[in-house]
């Protein structure tokens, strides 16, 4: 894999990348082709030359996209949500896009996250198999977050590792504790908040604590809930309770306030009709007081009346 990267990064296409990794003038503008289709996500007409290929697409995908449209879906999956795999948009389709087809329709920077993701995601996919289990940190750094490897796990002097160096952005750091090397640092729990720090480091520890930030309880990397489910997925494919930080939840909150809305949205189809219902109703008896079809003080005396024959037919019985 890493020798396909470097082969692909050496020689890139031919193409011109610009702004997202695309020359959208010279094939959105070129008419000499005078066939063209429908983008399904810009629902635009392009002309033919413009058509994305993927070229491992083997499973019957027929759907049409423009070289500008997915090269900005992609940009969106790597980036944003660091996925590995991505699929077709077509949400009922399920052909996985080549990674090496993209080359020539994304920039450099987002290949390059693609295909760290990919290393990651199959270094992960081994673990999970039963495989060789590699020891694994994560650069502390924001402008990285590097996928760092310990290949002397089985040995002794792997649980010594400590004073590591990124292999992306050359900067040191603990590969236990995974923040930013300090001379005369001493490792911690890495469950409680690291305290050797200097005065770089002072904001980055108020944040922590005054967002409630929660390590990961595999890979001990900060997350930050953004919305929805208390329960999140970590970058390392982990699932875990946000509140409590266990991949088992132990916290009081059983039901969070998205689990109850999908609760009253499943009962919705029963629940809805008799609240009409009762408004239709009560919207009737308004509009006849209203009208002077019946006054206030009937209405009352009707109900009085119903509750004492109630009341008497409860007696003789």
């Amino acid at each position: 894999m890493a020798e396909v990267i470097k082969r692909t990064l050496e020689n890139p296409s031919t193409s011109t990348l610009v702004d997202n990794g695309i020359n959208l003038d010279a094939t959105r503008s070129s008419n000499d082709d005078s066939s063209s289709f429908t983008c399904e996500i810009c629902v635009e007409q392009v002309p033919s030359n413009a058509k994305f290929k993927n070229m491992e697409i083997t499973n019957g995908c027929s759907h049409n996209y423009c070289k500008g449209c997915i090269s900005k879906y992609i940009q969106v999956k790597v980036i944003q949500d660091n996925t590995s795999q991505v699929k077709c948009p077509n949400t009922n389709c399920s052909a996985v896009l080549d990674t090496l087809s993209c080359r020539s329709i994304v920039s450099k920077e987002v290949f390059e996250k693609w295909c760290r993701a990919h290393c990651e995601s199959a270094v992960l996919l081994q673990s999970s198999k039963g495989g060789f289990a590699y020891g694994r940190s994560y650069c502390p750094y924001r402008d990285c977050s590097e996928l760092v490897l310990n290949e002397c796990v089985e040995t002794n002097a792997a649980s010594k590792v400590t004073k590591s160096k990124c292999p992306n952005c050359k900067k040191l750091f603990c590969f236990h504790c995974m923040v930013p090397w300090k001379e005369n640092h001493r490792c911690t729990n890495r469950s409680e908040t690291i305290i050797d720090i200097d005065s770089n480091d002072v904001l980055f520890i108020e944040n922590v604590k005054r967002k409630k930030w929660v390590r990961c309880p595999s890979c001990n990397c900060y997350v930050e809930r953004t919305g929805g489910c208390r329960i999140i997925t970590c970058r390392c494919k982990t699932s875990f309770c946000y509140n409590c930080g266990e991949k088992a939840c132990i916290c009081k909150y059983k039901l969070c306030f998205y689990d109850i809305l999908m609760t009253c949205i499943l009962l919705s189809p029963f629940l809805v009709p008799f609240f009409i219902c009762w408004l239709i109703s009560l919207g009737i008896k308004k509009l006849l007081v209203y009208f002077g079809v019946i006054t206030p003080d009937q209405e009352l005396a009707r109900g009085i009346n119903t509750g004492r024959r109630q009341q008497q037919e409860t007696k003789s019985q």
